[in-house]
């Protein structure tokens, strides 16, 4: 048989960016529409110049940070993996060590970066750093890895092969690598290649076509106009206009001693102005007519509201209002609910593309990665929490007089915490399944001991002693009791039937259930005792705790009848001889002992049910 092949290790070292212009001065329309064409043709170099050129305006930079930095803000919540539908302590480790070392390999730049590139042209390339973390004297080897997020304006897309291409410099120190780069299809492939993170949240193909410079670029040209005119605008109406008057008769140099000394005046400045009875010298201030900046003003507003639909996916304008998700009056500059979900889906691909190779490395298996989410959902109002859970017990309180409703449950589903047990968790995942049947269990596990699995005391005989019959594995204990019953049936007949010989096996497996508490089928009660089912819970509320020392109570008292019904059982030779024999059997008897055991029960029950809700608020 074939050997499988060995794991590959990750490669160190990276990739070298080429060192090309990346400032641009664009402020023509037809300047901007050819970059938006070599957009839609595949090449992203002038579209990623462009957006870098457009984080110059305060409004698009604004914006971009409140929704892409606020994405790097929010905490993060890790769910382990699971095998076979649960967490084990081996998948639990793993999410706390990747926990751990998340600052170290999606720094909060490195992600809004990712997140930022991917929304405003369509896609956002990353390249993973890998480094061999092993200390001496480690036998497994440790790999660690870092995001390092790559500028777009280095990509183009083939239309041959349908591929996006990037440019580098090669691999550091090898001036023969490859400097052009097919990356990987994650269209077919969802793990890319444990090197490349294509984060495409418009899809693979023409993902381009959707991204946010196409919307914005008219917008960022128009506000920058807008912007100069104003400025220029400002600069009329704030120094006005200064008219000299000067005699038609005066000489040149006379005139443009009077014009460089107005033309430098501050703002205390003196001017001498001569007059004599047929020369008039004077200076003059004039308005170059009514202001009109509120066309600015009402221009600069629309861009604004512009920019933020289409970042922010509302129209933020700095303006007071209610914000998303709640009645708080806030600056309404939140990024929509449904924009900060999308954006969130980051995390996937970074688990998918990333993450899943370092457990791979690291652990062997990359589907032990656990899967980190951003906790969208704001945290929950104390005061209201608190309302309902007093809301909760009180409703607990009222269903323990009814005694079809399951109060427990009714506690759980309102968040109230119960005392529970968890059973020992799988710690290697290596181990394969076993079949565990009853009858296994049944072979090892001792009557007292499941009798303890169910907070039932040892076995007693009717008398109220320890039986040592309790000491005895299941299966002895089923068998002798199929061994004494068989006897009796013997010699009580003299001969056997074969339904008869079915008998005592069936009556036995009844008494030994019976001896285990009782329960839906022996099988079960078995493989519950063996653990098979992940949680039991400790008797927690007053009601409970009552009537288990009821059980333990009333156990003697019942003893002897049930005793009773099975001699009657074993005696019966038809159903119709078993109703006549218990009917006889149980006609004079005397139930006020049974009873009493009962009404003290649901006296105690009642008083502490009320003892126990009254602390719980």
């Amino acid at each position: 048989m074939a050997e499988p092949a060995r794991r590959k290790d990750p490669d160190e070292r990276e990739y070298q960016a080429p060192s090309l212009p990346s400032f641009t001065e664009w402020d023509k329309v037809g300047q901007i529409r050819g970059v938006l064409r070599s957009l839609e043709d595949g090449q992203f170099a002038d579209a990623a110049l462009l957006c870098t050129l457009m984080l110059r305006d305060d409004r698009i930079y604004g914006c971009s940070r409140i929704r892409f930095d606020g994405l790097a803000g929010i905490p993060i919540e890790w769910d382990p993996a699971q095998i076979r539908g649960r967490v084990t302590a081996k998948t639990q480790k793993i999410s706390d060590d990747c926990e751990a070392r998340w600052p170290g390999i999606v720094s909060p730049a490195a992600l809004s970066q990712l997140v930022s590139w991917g929304r405003f042209i369509g896609i956002g390339v990353g390249e993973w750093a890998w480094e061999d973390a092993t200390a001496e004297g480690e036998a497994a080897p440790v790999w660690t890895l870092r995001l390092k997020v790559w500028h777009p304006q280095f990509l183009e897309w083939d239309w041959t092969k349908r591929v996006y291409r990037l440019q580098t410099d090669g691999l550091e120190g090898d001036p023969t690598s490859d400097r052009y780069i097919e990356l990987p299809r994650t269209d077919r492939d969802v793990h890319s290649d444990g090197r490349w993170v294509l984060y495409t949240p418009y899809g693979y193909e023409h993902a381009w076509y959707y991204g946010l410079v196409r919307t914005l670029a008219m917008p960022y040209l128009r506000r920058t106009w807008d912007t100069r005119d104003q400025a220029r605008y400002n600069e009329i109406y704030g120094l006005m206009i200064r008219q000299i008057i000067t005699p038609g008769t005066a000489s040149s140099d006379a005139k443009t001693r009077l014009r460089n000394a107005v033309a430098n005046m501050g703002s205390g400045g003196v001017v001498e102005t001569p007059q004599t009875a047929t020369e008039k010298w004077d200076v003059a201030i004039k308005s170059p007519g009514t202001p009109g900046h509120e066309v600015f003003i009402s221009s600069l507003d629309r861009i604004d509201r512009c920019i933020g639909n289409a970042i922010l996916g509302q129209g933020a304008s700095g303006k007071t209002g209610a914000s998303l998700g709640n009645s708080v009056e806030q600056q309404d500059e939140s990024v929509r609910d449904d924009l900060r979900r999308a954006d969130a889906g980051v995390y996937a691909v970074l688990r998918e593309q990333g993450l899943w190779w370092w457990a791979l490395h690291n652990y062997g298996d990359g589907s032990l990665a656990p899967t980190p989410r951003a906790a969208l959902d704001p945290a929950e109002d104390e005061t209201a929490k608190a309302t309902a859970r007093q809301t909760t017990i009180a409703a607990a309180e009222m269903a323990q007089r009814v005694p079809d409703v399951d109060v427990r449950q009714l506690l759980e589903d309102g968040g109230i915490p119960l005392v529970e047990i968890t059973a020992g968790e799988e710690e290697d995942i290596g181990v394969p399944d076993l079949d565990i049947t009853p009858s296994d269990v049944a072979t090892v596990v001792k009557v007292n001991e499941v009798r303890a699995s169910r907070a039932l005391g040892p076995l007693l005989t009717p008398a109220g002693a320890r039986d040592p019959d309790g000491d005895l594995t299941v299966a002895e204990f089923k068998a002798k009791r199929a061994a004494v019953i068989a006897a009796g049936v013997a010699a009580a007949e003299g001969q056997t039937t074969p339904q008869q010989e079915s008998a005592p096996d069936a009556t036995a497996e009844a008494a030994t259930l019976s001896a285990l508490g009782g329960g839906a089928s022996l099988g079960l009660v078995l493989l519950r005792a063996a653990g098979t089912k992940p949680r039991r819970f400790r008797p927690k509320t007053a009601a409970d705790r009552t009537a288990q020392r009821a059980m333990r109570a009333a156990q003697p008292q019942v003893a002897a009848e049930v005793e009773a019904v099975l001699s009657e059982v074993r005696a019966a030779a038809s159903p119709d001889d078993l109703k006549a024999r218990l009917l006889k059997r149980f006609a004079d008897q005397d139930p006020a002992a049974l009873a009493a055991v009962v009404e003290k029960a649901m006296l105690l029950a009642d008083l502490e049910g009320r003892w126990d809700v009254t602390e719980g608020l």
